[in-house]
């Protein structure tokens, strides 16, 4: 392979082809795997950046990566609080908090559409996300989605811990400052 074409691949982000004298095959499959590793290591570091280490749901960082380019004018955003949550860690500890909250954040992904976005906004509050979606839709999801927190017992120990969660919702009406959803939101969460 001529050194200009291995060049040109290089500055283009690509695999070399592996042919030519044994000198240039040792130099571009060591490129090759360099670049791979490389991008393996982007890759999980974006992840990291913008994910919630324990509950693999997104994290503020990812939300706001997200959020900029949806349409708040048409969705629905809902900030899912648990209720009493220092009470578990006090009672059970924060390996039992941890679970709880793995626990819970699986609830509210699997019951979120495709669409839905998840999020961990910090200790014991979580956000979903919801385009296309309208309050009584919303209103929907939410029920069953509280219903089925405080119906699920969460084994830890040989206890059985129990939560429930207060949940504040917004829905869009021409409001398109995507921070002013979430205070409004919040403000609805703790009235």
């Amino acid at each position: 392979i001529p050194l200009h074409e291995a060049v040109e691949k290089i500055r283009n982000e690509r695999d070399i082809n592996l042919k030519g004298a044994y000198e240039i095959r040792f130099l571009a499959k060591t490129y090759n795997l360099m670049y791979r590793t490389n991008l393996e290591n982007k890759e999980k570091l974006s992840y990291a950046a913008t994910h919630d280490k324990l509950t693999g749901l997104y994290n503020r960082r990812g939300y706001d990566c997200l959020i900029r380019n949806l349409d708040m004018e048409t969705s629905t955003l809902l900030i899912i609080d648990l209720d009493d949550f220092k009470k578990v860690n006090d009672t059970y500890g924060h390996h039992a908090g941890d679970c709880v909250l793995k626990v819970v954040s699986n609830l509210i992904e699997e019951n979120a559409k495709d669409d839905y976005i998840a999020v961990r906004w910090g200790g014991e509050e979580f956000i979903l996300y919801m385009p296309q979606t309208n309050g009584d839709r919303a209103y929907e999801v939410l029920t069953a989605l509280s219903k089925k927190i405080s119906d699920t017992k969460v084994t830890f120990d040989e206890q059985n811990i129990s939560v429930t969660v207060t949940v504040g919702m917004y829905t869009g009406n021409d409001l398109t400052n995507y921070e002013s959803v979430i205070r409004q939101a919040d403000d609805k969460l703790y009235y």
